[in-house]
């Protein structure tokens, strides 16, 4: 018999208590392990469809672009190539003709597990991620050689400045696109690709040229120690550049060139030593070479004429299209002159320039332009194909220098005419000058100063006083702004907070390149018009992409047409033989407008016997009205010898350059014409030394009269007249024994200076002594000096007037015995009674003559006549 369910009993009746689950640690474990692995599953299918989209759209990578085998095409400004850069920068060579010392230093410094991996080196890869964890940054990107190359070929040309996302997608297209190559190609034909086409500084590209550039050999005979360097200097080829000497940056900051170049080579010997390569004495032994005995590869690999343009060019390539023309091939459109570069190229190779006898290292830079268009016509960047050496010491574009009094008219003198509305004839006062603190006097080159002077004079003389009152008057009526912004329209950035007078001479950091002072002085023969100074017109891709850029001109008016055409004038009266200036070897058969300028050592030279103040940069800006030039001398680094003395100034190598090249310049253009003076400019004759400008009263000698250009808006004279004087104080008469005769006293005149007779000297003084400079308008010369005088009148008619020269005097009174007369006093100007000072009177009688037999009266010679109260003479 079966025995009754209790399932009904179970349903019906209260449910029992649940006995709870022990959780364990594999239970816990074994569900965190299945959540993980969904998610990595899930994860992996994300990062492969992720990965599947980046590899994807990778860029193709060719053997052309690889090899780099098609060259960019430079044109000249008439369509001509002048160049094509990967056939004479560039030059291939087999992987058995390389050393195997150079194949060893690439691999110890870049890739020492290359022939180990297949393009892709992960333990470096990770141990690069490790150190961006660490440092926060990107820095390190763990390439392989293959990598490089794959760099080089495809996303060196790519806009390098973005996020992170986007350089992590680049850095995956490129490790997946190495592990292609190497399926594709052997690893002795992937290094030779690599090393016939990287960079090595200066116009350098390829293993080949490399080896010429700096040591003046085939790659093939290199020694470990050049081998080293080589590898060592593809890292940074510009800080790396031993050719780069030594520079002083804007901030004060030194490099020294070599002694990096030496230092990145011993590196590589460490590492190849670190890796096996080569033994302890083998590397102490090629530490111990000296790399400046090595160096000897500039001069002979530097023969191209063009190649201080094609720097330049290579600068605008790379701003407007972003991509590098040696290895991204293009046609490049520039306006470069054939025959004017060919013409500099003679000139840097020691033809047509003397140099100073004995000075190997004076150099010299500059850059011509077109003043319509600020086309770049063409560039000379320094002397002597074995120390130039592309980038550091293109002279023209790239080494800065003090303007010294080059940057006057630029600063100083044509915002005067543009803000002020001052005269070609405006006169100003050259004497000694502080600034605020400072106890330094600030001199002129002479020693000297000159007093009143007229701007023809202060330009032509490159006085510094003018200019620094030039400035000053700018600066009391525009404000220091004005000036920045000014400078900053024409190419020269000046900080606001370290803005200080010392910028109206060339001083401070008022710093330039060869071609940003032509193009700031293009303006003056440009109407006014600043041009940024560009050597690209246009440039067309070769990748078969149809991509056109061309540059954009920028043009911005600085100052008015009538200003730049008036301070023309002065730079044109500034070559003229009235000065001794240096200026005047470019007299030519038609008009040269120019200014120099030089600046000193200071105080900074005495260290290496250097005198103090003496000359170590030497500038000449000069054009015509259709081509501007300016070009710098100096040294590349301070030395014993590296100054200016007399001799070296008096040969003039800024003069001779722009001297030839401009007369090369009409040769091949024509002869410039004058520069067209403006409709708005008028001529103004006026007092000689006044301002606000007066019309010249009648009787004005000769030697206070001057005439000038002025913006007609601004030709405007007031009537001159005399100054009031000081009011007389006191005026007293005094009767004397004598009949008819009186005593005079005046109260003294306050100035005294002014009762002496005029002069057009002056007396200068300062902590050295005194000297004697101009006046030209005194007007004491003009009205005379300050004179006591009175004036005897009856009636309202004025009899007598006498004149003295002291305040106190005697004076005989005639007239009839017995009448009355006004005598009054008053201080005058000599010649003139414009500007007298009021008048003190009195009413003197004249004493009666006696009769016969009559008794006289006896007179009190102490007796003061008491002051009448008007001084109208009305009785």
């Amino acid at each position: 018999m079966m025995k009754k369910s209790n399932k009904g009993a179970e349903t019906n009746g209260p449910r029992p208590p649940k006995q709870k689950r022990k959780i364990t640690v594999r239970s816990v474990a074994n569900t965190i392990a299945i959540v993980f692995l969904s998610l990595a599953l899930i994860g992996c299918v994300s990062v492969f469809f992720m990965l599947s989209s980046i590899i994807s759209s990778a860029p193709e990578v060719t053997m052309n672009s690889l090899k780099g085998k098609d060259s960019t095409q430079l044109y000249d400004d008439a369509g001509n190539t002048f160049s094509s850069l990967g056939e004479e920068q560039r030059e291939s060579v087999d992987y058995e003709d390389l050393p195997q010392s150079l194949i060893d230093a690439f691999l110890a410094i870049e890739d020492s597990r290359y022939f180990k991996h297949n393009g892709f080196d992960l333990p470096r890869f990770i141990s690069s991620g490790i150190n961006n964890l660490t440092t926060g940054s990107l820095s390190q990107g763990g390439s392989t050689l293959t990598m490089q190359a794959v760099d080089n070929a495809v996303f060196a040309e790519m806009d390098d400045n973005v996020g992170s996302m986007e350089k992590i997608k680049r850095k995956i297209q490129e490790i997946w696109l190495s592990m292609e190559i190497e399926n594709e190609l052997s690893k002795k034909e992937i290094i030779e690709l690599y090393l016939n086409k990287i960079n090595f500084g200066g116009p350098a590209r390829g293993i080949q040229k490399g080896s010429e550039y700096y040591f003046g050999k085939d790659a093939s005979q290199l020694t470990l120690s050049e081998s080293a360097f080589l590898a060592g200097v593809i890292n940074a080829p510009n800080l790396y550049n031993p050719y780069s000497g030594y520079s002083i940056d804007e901030n004060g900051t030194a490099t020294n060139f070599y002694e990096n170049a030496v230092k990145r080579r011993d590196e590589t010997l460490d590492m190849m030593e670190y890796h096996g390569y080569i033994s302890e004495t083998e590397c102490a032994l090629a530490k111990s070479t000296k790399l400046a005995f090595q160096l000897n590869g500039s001069s002979g690999f530097v023969s191209n004429p063009y190649l201080a343009y094609i720097d330049q060019v290579e600068k605008e390539v790379k701003e407007l299209t972003g991509k590098d023309m040696y290895t991204t091939p293009m046609r490049v459109y520039t306006s470069m002159n054939r025959e004017l570069q060919e013409y500099y190229s003679e000139m840097q190779s020691g033809n047509h320039i003397n140099f100073p006898d004995g000075d190997s290292d004076m150099q010299f830079g500059s850059a011509l332009l077109n003043n319509q268009t600020g086309e770049i016509v063409a560039l000379l960047g320094g002397r002597g194909d074995a120390v130039y050496a592309g980038y550091r010491n293109n002279r023209a574009i790239e080494n800065t220098h003090q303007l010294g009094s080059s940057v006057k008219p630029l600063i100083d003198y044509v915002l005067t005419f543009e803000d002020l509305g001052y005269a070609t004839s405006h006169i100003y006062h050259d004497g000694p000058r502080k600034f605020g603190n400072d106890p330094n006097i600030i001199h002129n080159a002479s020693g000297q100063w000159t007093g009143d002077i007229t701007t023809s004079d202060a330009v032509g003389r490159s006085l510094n006083g003018p200019a620094i009152e030039a400035m000053m008057d700018v600066l009391d009526k525009s404000g220091q702004d004005r000036i920045i912004q000014h400078m900053a329209a024409i190419g020269y950035e000046i900080p606001a907070d370290s803005f200080n007078m010392n910028y109206a001479i060339g001083g401070e950091e008022m710093i330039s390149t060869p071609l940003q002072l032509a193009g700031a002085y293009q303006i003056f023969a440009n109407k006014g018009v600043y041009i940024e100074p560009h050597a690209v017109k246009k440039v067309e891709l070769m990748d078969g992409s149809g991509d056109v850029y061309e540059t954009e001109v920028k043009e911005t008016k600085v100052v008015s047409e009538e200003s730049a055409w008036l301070m023309s004038q002065l730079l044109n009266e500034a070559t003229s033989s009235r000065f001794s200036n240096l200026l005047q070897i470019l007299q030519s058969s038609y008009p040269v407008y120019a200014k120099s300028g030089t600046s000193d050592y200071g105080e900074d030279g005495l260290a290496y016997n250097i005198p103090a103040q003496a000359m170590k940069d030497k500038w000449i800006a000069a054009y015509t009205s259709e081509y501007t030039i300016a070009t710098w001398a100096g040294y590349d680094s301070i030395d014993y010898n590296h100054y200016f003395t007399v001799y070296k100034m008096n040969v003039n190598v800024p003069g001779q350059v722009n001297h030839l090249m401009l007369d090369k310049v009409a040769e091949v253009f024509g002869t410039p014409a004058a520069i067209t003076r403006p409709s708005g400019v008028t001529q103004i004759t006026h007092v000689k030394g006044k301002y606000p400008y007066a019309s010249v009263p009648e009787g004005t000698p000769s030697d206070m009269i001057t005439t000038g250009w002025i913006n007609t808006k601004y030709a405007k004279l007031e009537t001159l007249s005399a100054d009031p004087l000081e009011a007389l104080q006191s005026f007293k008469i005094e009767e004397t024994d004598t009949d008819n005769v009186y005593k005079l006293s005046f109260s003294a005149y306050p100035d005294a200076e002014k009762l002496k007779p005029g002069s057009h000297t002056q007396q200068i003084e300062f902590s050295g002594g005194t000297i004697t400079g101009n006046v030209f308008y005194d007007p004491r010369l003009l009205y005379g000096e300050v004179v006591y005088k009175i004036d005897i009148s009856q009636n309202g008619t004025v009899l007598n007037s006498y004149t003295y020269t002291s305040e106190n005097a005697e004076q005989t009174i005639t007239g009839t015995p017995g009448e009355t007369y006004n005598v009054c006093g008053y201080y005058s100007y000599k010649n003139t009674s414009e500007g007298k000072s009021n008048e003190i009177c009195y009413k003197v009688t004249l004493p009666k003559t006696s009769d016969p037999g009559e008794e006289e009266t006896p007179s009190n010679p102490d007796q003061t006549l008491p002051p009448t109260n008007n001084t109208d003479d009305d009785d």
